[in-house]
């Protein structure tokens, strides 16, 4: 959307910005803009190989965005101070690196026909159930994203996929490992239990001022105001101007016959294809020889889906028969858009080359649209249309808001011009936002340290389609250590509780200690039996129980085991029941690819630890 306001602008600010980056693109490309922007050095090397400081940027922001969307307000600030985002940013960047040099030491490769077809078959991207140029480009732009950058993020996780995949899937499991695995995750055990609540012994905990001290200073990342704004915005949207846009009635019907236009020439057809790669392992001459062997085939009258599932190198449809559903117009490319068009159902083409390499195409069906009439497209038709002239004085008002913010002072200058309201926003943290001020684009340019100490307007930022606001800072604070007059109840409550769980731990085991004298006394204790690793208990608890060694005779099991919550049961272990082995053929193969794939995915994370300890990595 703001591109369609450089595209119409007039303003002569606008055109100097543009001709300069015109320019610096021509001269230099796309990198010389961020070169420009920051000549900070590389955050780290690994093997020789820069990771660059854009990346670090992004996948910190990235992190940022996953912890708000995973704890909302719960986060801890703690979670977010900048020094650690950076570190764990850092790793998983390396980790990356040392993943893709090993891809490319085993020659794997990702075809640019498989990236296609997972961004076609991607529902966000779908409208209908059929891929949406519009709605992909949206989708990406509202998560900060272009084609070309979310192209290259698939195109390394996939490459990453299929290393990952080659380990893992070398993992197996022998008949006798599985059966003593089914005994142990099958077994089940009796206990019995007394309890020792927090609660009850929350009168007896007497913290000094020092242990107040001492637990505050332990602690002090728990204890921080977290850095805060307060922003004044202004904010445009195309549905602002929906009902100022007047309905043309007599463009109604122009709409309406070149609609119906459409409709009849885009059928939709089902197709077919085998596809023979031309790529590093198979030149031009060699695949159109390998294409040519597959045409004779069907011309002897061999299967075109055993054909696919054998010869075709698009693994997305192979399995399928190598059929790509239904397709409209325009979806393949030329070459193969006409070798569609030319075929009649059931019919299949020669080979026909694309940059992909040469495909055999099969027309499998078609779908003819019967227009709707005048009456049953008007409500749409006025909708495009007003739409459309929404549209055009939604750009016309952002850009001369582009201006306007530019060279005001405030916003109060800007809002009078257009009509619009300055809202205010108090107050707030990067996770307590709501609203406007939310949106990530809007938070970053909130909490930038340069923005805050110009004291300027924002350029118009898009927060949506066709949604831009203008942001301005009417008070910062940073973030601060909280002293300990502050939070002197919140930090008086932990260690109340915190002594009371030592009591607790400290009475059951007085009790561990008579019971082992005197194993006669439990017998009044609760019991609960035929525990399973997976009870509907406590998960501190389960696993606790699971991890106490089988009592022996005139030996006996007893073991504190804390809660989450802070209470402690002493727990005597009674009994331990045999996992039952016995699971049917489809079982044993499900539970067997299960196990070996968890096995696989510890090789994995060996193999990665292997290549961290073997490379030459510098932090800078």
């Amino acid at each position: 959307m703001l591109q369609n306001i450089r595209d119409k602008s007039t303003g002569w600010i606008t055109k100097i910005v543009i001709g300069f980056i015109v320019l610096t693109f021509a001269l230099f490309g796309v990198e010389s803009l961020i070169s420009l922007a920051n000549r900070e050095p590389a955050p780290a090397t690994v093997n020789g190989d820069d990771i660059k400081q854009q990346d670090l940027s992004q996948m910190v922001e990235l992190q940022r965005r996953q912890i708000y969307n995973q704890l909302g307000g719960n986060v801890d600030p703690a979670m977010l101070e900048e020094n650690r985002l950076k570190s764990q940013a850092l790793d998983r960047l390396i980790d990356e690196k040392l993943l893709l040099q090993e891809a490319a030491k085993r020659h794997l490769t990702v075809p640019d026909m498989m990236v296609d077809q997972m961004i076609v078959q991607t529902p966000d991207f779908q409208d209908n159930g059929k891929f949406s140029q519009e709605r992909y480009q949206q989708v990406l732009s509202n998560n900060g994203m272009t084609p070309l950058m979310y192209r290259q993020l698939l195109q390394k996780q996939l490459l990453i996929g299929q290393l990952r995949d080659a380990i893992v899937g070398s993992s197996f499991m022998l008949p006798s490992e599985f059966d003593q695995l089914m005994a142990l995750d099958r077994q089940q055990r009796d206990i019995r239990f007394s309890e020792f609540k927090v609660s009850d012994f929350l009168d007896k905990a007497t913290p000094s001022d020092a242990d107040l001290k001492s637990y505050y200073d332990a602690h002090l990342k728990t204890y921080v105001a977290p850095e805060q704004v307060a922003v004044n915005y202004i904010e445009l949207s195309k549905d602002n101007f929906v009902d100022q846009a007047k309905v043309d009635e007599a463009a109604l019907q122009t709409d309406y016959d070149a609609a119906v236009e459409k409709l009849k020439a885009q059928k939709a057809r089902e197709v077919a294809h085998i596809l023979i790669a031309v790529n590093d392992k198979r030149d031009d001459a060699a695949a159109k020889a390998r294409a040519d062997e597959v045409e004779a085939k069907l011309k002897s009258g061999e299967d075109f889906s055993a054909l696919a599932k054998t010869y075709s190198d698009d693994s997305g449809s192979a399995n399928d028969g190598g059929n790509l559903g239904f397709l409209e117009p325009g979806t393949l490319g030329d070459s193969l858009d006409k070798a569609v068009e030319a075929l009649q159902v059931g019919q299949v083409s020669e080979p026909v080359r694309s940059d992909y390499g040469y495909h055999i195409v099969k027309l499998v069906s078609v779908q003819d649209k019967t227009p709707p009439s005048f009456d049953d497209m008007k409500a749409s038709l006025v909708k495009q249309q007003k739409d459309s002239k929404a549209e055009q004085l939604f750009l016309e008002k952002a850009e001369q808001l582009a201006d306007l913010v530019f060279t005001s002072s405030d916003l109060e200058a800007p809002a009078k011009t257009l009509g619009v309201e300055v809202k205010q926003v108090p107050l707030f943290s990067r996770n307590t936002a709501e609203g406007v001020v939310a949106n990530e684009k809007v938070l970053a340019k909130a909490f930038d340290p340069d923005f805050i100490n110009d004291g300027a307007n924002s350029d118009p930022i898009e927060v949506g389609k066709d949604h831009v606001v203008v942001i301005r800072v009417t008070d910062h604070k940073e973030s601060r250590q909280l002293t300990l007059d502050e939070v002197k109840d919140r930090v008086t409550e932990a260690v109340k509780r915190q002594q009371a769980h030592d009591l607790a731990v400290k009475a059951a085991d007085a009790l561990k200690a008579e019971m082992l004298k005197q194993p006669d006394g439990m017998s009044a204790w609760q019991q609960k039996d035929n525990l399973t690793r997976n009870a509907q208990e406590d998960p501190l608890l389960v696993r606790g129980i699971f991890a106490m060694p089988k009592p022996e005779e005139g030996k006996p099991s007893i073991e504190p085991i804390t809660l989450m919550s802070g209470d402690v049961w002493l727990v005597d272990l009674a009994k331990v029941h045999a996992g039952e082995q016995k699971v049917s053929d489809e079982q044993r193969q499900g539970l067997a690819s299960y196990l070996a794939g968890q096995e696989g995915s510890q090789l994995f994370q060996a193999f990665l630890e292997k290549l961290r300890t073997s490379a030459a990595i510098e932090r800078h």
